[in-house]
């Protein structure tokens, strides 16, 4: 790491009458874990004193009880849109925040009393995916790509949000998707046409289809070599934990150069990140889960 940076935390609620923001000012505990093989992200963040009005409105609404009514569909889900993002700014003013988390709020409880009242918030990405039935089916015969499209706005997503770029992109499919229940099933369905030469994954606000041997861009590796702690094999690839860096994401080369375990030194694909990021903490860290490519 060059040079001294200040982190930075933003945690953003887009609450019905204006955005409630969550800065370094609040003792934050923000955990994230995004796997390109799971329909579904999901983050938690644990936050010490919030403002009486949002505390009550998180853990009057976003109950446990209401979880398990809306799951077996004995009430309407309502889910709270929410974003995470997280970087440094360094001595000469340079910042590096990105977002990294987009989801739903679906879940709030006390982890701690008074008089420091801490609240845990549990997010997914795109959770109505878990409980929206598919209510349009796409026409009898339509080109793969406009099958991806259709699966993309029945999971949420509008068309600038879908990348489908594949070599069955024009191939007609007949009655797709007719015994496909639940919208969260179909990032698998997707992948099921063609298995094992696509590729379908959900990266936050984005739901992506690609060619097998082109889900990688080989010219975008990133290395890691300032670990934090020793970086070991696992019976998938190898895990490493590194400084937060926004540059690292699901689905992307990554070279590995330990010094003290040189045996798993190689590049690898990255298949899950785990963010461990607080405000007043010693943890700013990025767990990554890689294997080797195919």
């Amino acid at each position: 790491m060059s040079g001294i940076r200040n982190r930075k935390l933003r945690v953003t609620f887009h609450m019905p009458g204006g955005d409630v923001v969550l800065d370094e000012s609040f003792n934050l505990r923000v955990r994230v874990r995004k796997d390109c093989l799971s329909s579904q992200n999901e983050a938690t963040i644990e936050v010490t004193n919030l403002p009486q009005q949002f505390r009550q409105d998180l853990l009057s609404q976003f109950t446990a009880f209401n979880r398990r009514k809306t799951a077996a569909g004995q009430i309407a889900p309502v889910y709270l849109d929410m974003e995470i993002a997280a970087g440094y700014v360094g001595s000469d003013g340079s910042d590096s925040t990105s977002t990294i988390y987009h989801g739903q709020v679906v879940e709030c409880g006390l982890v701690q009393g008074p008089p420091n009242v801490t609240v845990r918030i549990k997010c997914y990405t795109h959770q109505v995916d878990k409980t929206a039935y598919i209510d349009q089916p796409p026409p009898f015969e339509t080109t793969f790509k406009e099958v991806v499209l259709w699966a993309g706005g029945q999971m949420g997503f509008d068309s600038s949000h879908v990348i489908c770029n594949t070599k069955y992109d024009s191939n007609i499919i007949s009655n797709a998707a007719r015994s496909t229940v639940v919208a969260g099933d179909l990032p698998l369905y997707l992948e099921q046409f063609y298995s094992p030469d696509v590729a379908a994954f959900i990266d936050d606000n984005f739901l992506i289809v690609k060619n097998r041997y082109e889900a990688l861009n080989p010219e975008d590796v990133i290395t890691l070599n300032e670990f934090i702690g020793t970086p070991m094999w696992n019976e998938w690839g190898v895990d490493g934990t590194v400084f937060f860096d926004p540059a690292i994401k699901v689905v992307q080369a990554a070279r590995f150069e330990s010094v003290l375990n040189p045996s798993l030194n190689g590049t690898y694909v990255v298949m899950s990140l785990d963010y461990e990021l607080t405000s007043r903490d010693t943890p700013f860290y990025c767990h990554v889960s890689a294997s080797p490519s195919a």
